[in-house]
């Protein structure tokens, strides 16, 4: 459920609170539960870790991290930068209005 709603919100919300805010406490929690189901690991080791994890991103994304690398990777460059332009998204605007 948390992952259809991740995608929703990667696809749709164009930005506000929800995009920038509650997608990415969301995507912490999913990243937590995958870890956890894959890897045998003390939960508070892991939370701890996690943090670390989306805290580093959270910088990078700050600092542009993705400019001064010059990361031509989309998919890092889409997760390093946190935007996610989908046409689908448009088409589905577009034939509502």
């Amino acid at each position: 459920m948390i992952l259809a709603v991740e995608i929703y919100i990667a696809i749709c919300v164009k930005g506000g609170f929800v995009r920038h805010y509650a997608g990415d406490v969301l995507a912490v929690i999913l990243l937590y539960a995958f870890v956890r189901a894959i890897f045998s690991v003390t939960p508070s080791n892991l939370a701890l870790k996690i943090f670390v994890f989306a805290a580093a991103l959270e910088l990078a994304q700050y600092f542009g991290a993705v400019q001064i690398l010059g990361i031509e990777n989309k998919i890092l460059k889409v997760m390093m930068a946190g935007r996610l332009i989908s046409p689908i998204c448009s088409a589905t605007r577009l034939a509502a209005s």
